[in-house]
């Protein structure tokens, strides 16, 4: 059975939480003695001062799937507002399951959170986020063995792709882009929030009778505002 409080509870309760997440304007008071029931993901977005983020838009999504499908993951949107004056938010709508959480202010400054709720009647607090300017990651890639049988000259080096996810467990994270490129080049990722990312390497295709190339995944940490790098070494084998 869903628990509800009572208006005069309620007022007092969430005032109470609200304060301690920074003092944020107190919701509106139902009339007439109804019953309302709080549910979804609140917090609070500041700068690294302490400086409430005014405005900032917040959007909650489900997370992506295991890193190195074959296909790009779908965000799907699950709710959307932005911070008041405090820099508190609450989004109403929440669902059961691995979530992901992005504050983005004006000038692209972002913080980000993975969490999961189990029950669509959750209210979930989350620790406050800190936007922070958006970082660039820089992957080299190589292949660990250059002979390759079987695979012609003339095709020159095989293609890869580098999709990025910000780490939340070993089956799920938050999507944030794929990249393209052959051994030799360097890949870019230019808007990425501070965090701990997998980098998931796969073959931009594969062929029968070719080499078979194995997907690789690397961790990386990636500070806010400093530029990263990681070299990324490809191993294949020759049957599947």
């Amino acid at each position: 059975m869903k628990s509800h409080l009572s208006m005069t509870a309620l007022g007092t309760a969430f005032t109470l939480f609200l304060a301690c997440l920074g003092g944020p304007s107190e919701p509106d008071v139902l009339a007439g003695g109804s019953t309302i029931e709080v549910v979804g993901v609140v917090g609070v977005v500041r700068y690294p001062d302490g400086t409430p983020a005014s405005g900032a838009d917040v959007v909650l999504r489900r997370a992506s799937v295991t890193p190195g499908a074959t296909q790009q993951p779908e965000r799907e949107e699950i709710g959307r507002t932005s911070t008041d004056g405090s820099g508190f938010f609450h989004i109403e709508t929440i669902q059961p399951g691995a979530l992901h959480l992005e504050a983005k202010d004006s000038e692209g400054d972002a913080a980000a959170a993975l969490f999961t709720a189990r029950s669509p009647d959750t209210l979930v607090s989350l620790d406050t986020l800190v936007l922070t300017p958006l970082a660039v990651l820089k992957c080299s890639l190589s292949l660990a063995d250059t002979t390759m049988p079987g695979r012609p000259t003339t095709l020159g080096p095989p293609s890869f792709i580098v999709d990025a996810f910000l780490f939340g467990h070993h089956s799920w994270g938050a999507y944030y882009g794929s990249q393209i490129g052959k051994p030799g080049q360097v890949l870019e990722f230019d808007s990425l929030p501070a965090g701990v990312y997998h980098l998931w390497v796969r073959p931009a295709y594969q062929q029968s009778g070719l080499p078979y190339f194995l997907s690789l995944d690397t961790v990386v940490s990636v500070a806010a505002n400093q530029p990263a790098s990681v070299a990324l070494s490809i191993a294949m084998r020759t049957s599947l």
